[in-house]
């Protein structure tokens, strides 16, 4: 899967020529050498190594704000708001993050979806669906996602999942 590394000072612009104006989600994890930096879950280690899923109607946008505030909070580039972004404020809050997830490893995985006119949610609705398939793998949002959006886990598996155990 192609990432796109929050270090690298084109980051912003490789995301929009590659993906023009759309939107969609992003999943921020940390590369390790054969892949993602696996987190432990509460249902297993996520060997993914998603710590963050968002939305954006466009992503290059979104994600700008993203690189901004995890520059921030690794004092990068001369950025000052680290809460320009959640990702951003996690680091400042917690900064034995930066030691474990550095800044040189962290990126972005990203998938499209087609907002239009006639489906401007679509992006939101990916989201949700990413995070409810997160939940019900492993029991608990990404670590660094601090509510479940638009989840209604009373219609969800995740809670019909639980009623049944």
């Amino acid at each position: 899967m192609e990432y796109f590394k929050i270090s690298d000072q084109d980051f912003w612009q490789k995301i929009d020529d590659a993906y023009q104006k759309s939107g969609g989600i992003y999943k921020l994890r940390c590369i390790e050498k054969d892949g993602y930096l696996s987190v432990n879950r509460l249902g297993g280690g996520d060997e993914e190594g998603i710590l963050y899923i968002g939305c954006a109607a466009v992503l290059s946008y979104r994600l700008a704000s993203v690189r901004k505030a995890v520059c921030a909070a690794f004092s990068i580039d001369g950025y000052i708001d680290s809460n320009a972004h959640p990702v951003g404020a996690h680091f400042y809050r917690f900064p034995f993050l930066k030691v474990r997830l550095p800044y040189n490893r962290l990126c972005v995985t990203l998938e499209p979806a087609e907002v239009t006119k006639d489906n401007p949610d679509a992006h939101f609705r990916a989201e949700n669906d990413a995070l409810a398939a997160y939940c019900s793998q492993f029991g608990e949002l990404p670590p660094f996602n601090l509510k479940l959006g638009g989840i209604n886990l009373q219609t969800s598996s995740v809670e019909n999942d639980i009623a049944s155990s």
